[in-house]
């Protein structure tokens, strides 16, 4: 696989003649200047003309309808023009024991923006400066802290809180978090209590938060 680049475009286009047919001439010369085997995921915007213009391609070896699935390093991936859910994402299983979803559609320029709802990475070209991505730089990405911060640690702040103000057991918790594993509930609000105790800054936060969802539920 390391001869191939596995890229998901999802480009808006305009609808106008005679700027589509310029588009298309553009497009192509793009899609042919990148290294590598081709594989194209068609999305929304994929119109007849479009995915005739890829067979044109001399490096594209093959259009895939809505979705594939690949294994690489280990790890496997559902590449998607839409956001899939794959999984639940518990904490509690291992990164290579998870399916990862690379996807576009959404025109983000944030690739974590769905990752709150599970295991969802975004290589939209807003999203990476407008060049590909390779699948090693990604699965560094979701190891690293940029993930850690953006989504993690909010998610244990508000299962602590739920868990605080409800009586929601564990396994109701994580229903209302995606569908999340009762062990991962366990580990947020364990954490949590713990890290409170060694960051005065973090506990006022939560204690503010608190507050605020009393004051809003009366």
């Amino acid at each position: 696989m390391s001869s191939e680049n596995y890229i998901i475009f999802s480009i808006n286009i305009t609808r106008q003649k005679e700027l589509y047919e310029n588009y298309l001439k553009s497009y192509t010369t793009y899609v042919e200047s990148l290294n590598g085997k081709i594989h194209i995921i068609t999305g929304n915007h994929c119109t007849n003309p479009r995915i005739e213009m890829y067979g044109t391609c001399a490096n594209v070896v093959e259009v895939i309808k809505h979705a594939t699935v690949l294994k690489y390093h280990k790890q496997h991936f559902y590449l998607s023009h839409y956001p899939t859910l794959t999984a639940n994402k518990d904490e509690d299983r291992p990164l290579k024991e998870k399916a990862i979803n690379i996807c576009g559609h959404s025109h983000t320029k944030n690739p974590f923006e769905d990752f709150d709802k599970g295991l969802l990475y975004h290589v939209e070209m807003e999203a990476h400066n407008c060049y590909p991505v390779l699948l090693d730089d990604i699965i560094k990405d979701i190891k690293g802290p940029k993930r850690s911060k953006n989504v993690m640690l909010p998610r244990q702040i508000a299962m602590y809180i739920v868990s605080e103000l409800t009586e929601y057991s564990t396994t109701e918790i994580g229903g209302e978090f995606g569908g999340r594993d009762h062990t991962t509930v366990m580990h947020s609000v364990r954490k949590m209590a713990e890290s409170i105790k060694i960051d005065s800054g973090l506990d006022s936060t939560i204690q503010i938060l608190i507050k605020n969802v009393k004051e809003h539920k009366k």
